[in-house]
């Protein structure tokens, strides 16, 4: 696993601007293996996983991996007496099949061909989400608890909202504030079903002195979904249904050599990219859905509930999203000494997306807006080895982010859907070191980025909440600091800590951004990350060896919007785990078998994970982590 951060693309695969994780796993070979392992724990936890290795012929390897994993939902429902058609179904659950074969061909001396393919599919209900925060009045005069709602004059057949909701249910909509952790109130279940599949085929031939390689990928998805967006009985937020189609397909191909004695490394490749996404959706705010202040919810009659569909459903939706991307890109390491290097990269981007939209009963449509965009990104850095347990290195390098549309009926500023491009340049500086004979690891690296016309998703402060869109808001800085520690004081035990600071702020704010002011901090960046984790090896013997672990983690808080909106931070929070390992042969590393038991959360705390919101003055929605969780057992590798 490779976590890279800063712009990407000078190297291979597709444009990045904030970093990417690079995925490599293991190819077939000659010999034959087999791996699995099953683990039970609470929420009727059963997860498995198989895999095997077979050499086919001398020439021809394949393996297949299996991948199992089921919970009960976490997030119990409350029993409302007065809304009779809440869930009585827990959320938050998880059902999930994966499965990967691959296969490996070696051609001749000089070409080697794999080929791999992957399906998994998710059938779960959504997470639990709970109610917050309502903000009475918005809509009119609070209405206080048991008051009398007076009938209105004929001809009128309006109310507000905080009147219709207490009409039907005998309650204020702040009444369903729920401040029980992992408890929802959501007045359907809703579903949450995923199916992917994808292949890729990929060539290497070795000729002469360069290596050519051709990838070629292809990848579609299908989501079906359906929840409650506010986890109460009172339907904020509806999402009554969503349906997504999105197909991929990508070829890419790259030269690798060197040059001047070895002295130079140097990569070039082409890559292309096509993508085309549908979506049908259909949606509802306040009640059946809503206008803002005095709207024709319900009638005078309790008992007559609004039709389905009603006041306030913004009826269904449809948009199609096309996307057509190329790039060229090379790079280039030149070894001055064993000890000192500089690289050189740049990359050409150009992507060009089409936007179709439309919704029923809507005056007109909007249709067949298409724009294009490009850059050059380059990026430059230096390594030195100060010793051979010493790297130091720096690098500048600039990304791009493109363009896009606003869906439904959201629009940027000016009323415009288009939102301009992302530009970032990015420095880094660090050192990775090893020290007492590779017993210590200690890796250090300061960061600064400075982002200009950056696409922030804003919602203002007043007005409808089809007004929250993506626009570029301005401009901003990050930077900050990461520090990594491993130490390994004797045979048997092991220490590890990271620690990373982030400071975040808006610097210069677009015309027409409401509600951002200067020195705003970004979302969903927490200022402070840290964990500390250690393990001691117990020998025990001829009987093989136990594994004791234990680690504790924190993320700082979080700002939810670009406005800080103080109902949206999401509250820091640390989580410790313990895990125990016994390896009867005591090697390790799933040699033979091993037998395992693990806690999560082990002190059951309360915490929430996300917090969101449509429209923040109005009502706030917050998604809780996963309480205590425990389970038991076993791997086998032969």
């Amino acid at each position: 696993v490779e976590v890279l951060r800063g712009p990407q693309g000078t190297l291979y695969g597709r444009n990045t601007i904030g970093g990417a994780i690079n995925l490599i796993s293991n190819a077939p070979n000659a010999k034959l293996s087999l791996s699995g392992g099953v683990e039970g724990g609470n929420y009727a936890t059963i997860n498995s996983h198989f895999k095997i290795n077979v050499p086919l012929s001398e020439t021809l390897f394949a393996s297949l991996a299996l991948v199992q994993k089921k919970h009960d939902g976490y997030v119990k429902p409350i029993v409302n007496s007065s809304c009779t058609t809440c869930t009585t179904q827990a959320l938050s659950d998880e059902n999930d099949v994966s499965a990967r074969a691959a296969i490996r061909w070696l051609a001749s001396d000089a070409l080697t061909v794999d080929l791999t393919a992957d399906y998994s599919v998710k059938d779960n209900l959504p997470l639990g989400v709970r109610l917050l925060s309502y903000n009475d009045g918005l809509f009119g005069p609070p209405i206080p608890p048991g008051a009398v709602i007076p009938p209105f004059p004929p001809g009128f057949p309006f109310c507000n909202y905080e009147q219709c909701v207490t009409r039907v249910l005998g309650h204020d909509p702040s009444y369903y504030v729920n401040g029980r952790y992992n408890t929802s109130q959501s007045n359907f279940a809703g579903e949450d079903h995923q199916q992917v599949w994808g292949a890729n085929l990929t060539a290497t031939w070795m000729a002469n002195d360069v290596t050519l390689k051709s990838i070629s990928a292809y990848r579609t998805l299908q989501i079906n979904d359906s929840n409650d967006g506010d986890g109460s009985p009172i339907a904020l937020f509806s999402n009554n249904y969503d349906h997504i189609r999105q197909d991929q397909e990508s070829q890419e191909f790259q030269a690798l050599s060197t040059a001047f004695g070895g002295r130079l490394d140097w990569q070039a490749g082409l890559y292309g990219y096509k993508e085309n996404a549908t979506e049908s959706q259909d949606f509802s705010i306040y009640g059946e859905g809503g206008a803002f202040g005095p709207f024709p919810c319900l009638s005078y009659d309790p008992a007559q509930k609004p039709a389905a569909g009603g006041c306030g459903d913004n009826g269904a939706q449809y948009s199609n999203y096309a996307v057509v991307s190329a790039a060229a890109y090379g790079n280039g390491t030149y070894h001055f000494t064993d000890e000192f290097s500089a690289s050189a990269g740049v990359r050409y981007s150009y992507d060009r997306k089409t936007f179709y939209y439309t919704q029923v009963g809507a005056p007109a449509e909007f249709t067949n807006a298409e724009n294009s965009w490009n850059a050059f990104t380059p990026r430059v850095g230096v390594e030195y080895h100060v010793a051979k347990q010493a790297l130091l290195y720096a690098s500048v390098s600039q990304g791009f982010k493109s363009g896009a549309f606003n869906n439904g009926t959201f629009t940027a500023q000016g009323g415009s859907r288009a939102v301009a491009p992302e530009k970032v340049k990015s420095y880094e500086l660090g050192a990775k070191t090893n020290w007492l004979d590779d017993r210590l690891t200690l890796n250090g690296a300061v960061f600064y980025s400075d982002y200009t016309d950056q696409q922030l998703q804003i919602t203002p402060e007043k007005g409808p909440p089809g007004q929250h869109a993506f626009v570029n808001a301005g401009a901003s800085h990050i930077y900050g600091a990461e520090l990594e520690f491993n130490f390994r004081p004797a045979q048997y035990l092991l220490f590890n800590a990271s620690a990373g600071y982030t400071h975040t702020e808006i610097t210069e704010v677009a015309p027409g951004t409401a509600g951002v002011t200067v020195g705003s901090k970004l979302p969903f960046t927490p200022k402070m990350t840290t964990s500390i984790g250690g393990q001691w090896t117990v020998p025990m013997a001829t009987f093989g060896a136990t594994d004791l672990r234990a680690d504790w983690s924190y993320i700082g808080a979080q700002n939810g919007d670009a406005l800080n909106t103080t109902t949206l931070i999401t509250p820091g929070r640390a989580v410790t785990n313990f895990r125990a390992t016994y390896h009867p042969d005591g090697s390790g590393r799933l040699a033979g078998w091993e037998f395992y038991a693990w806690v999560k959360n082990a002190f059951d705390r309360e915490y929430r994970s996300a917090t969101y919101s449509a429209f923040a003055p109005q009502f706030v929605v917050g998604i809780d982590g996963p309480p205590r969780t425990f389970g038991a057992g076993f791997n086998f590798h032969y």
